[in-house]
């Protein structure tokens, strides 16, 4: 789990998106039809499109 917030900040910094702001988004759990840990990271200027 480290490994994977250490490369989503990394991507956070590549992209500058510390400036315009982001959202980092885990999902999972058994409620899913296939029981896996899943992150979207989306940037602020993506929303405002």
């Amino acid at each position: 789990m480290k490994e994977v917030l250490l490369a989503a900040q990394a991507v956070i910094c590549q992209l500058n998106l510390e400036e315009s702001g982001y959202r980092l988004i885990v999902n999972g759990g058994a409620y899913q039809e296939v029981e896996l840990l899943h992150f979207y990271l989306i940037s602020e200027e993506s929303i405002k499109e």
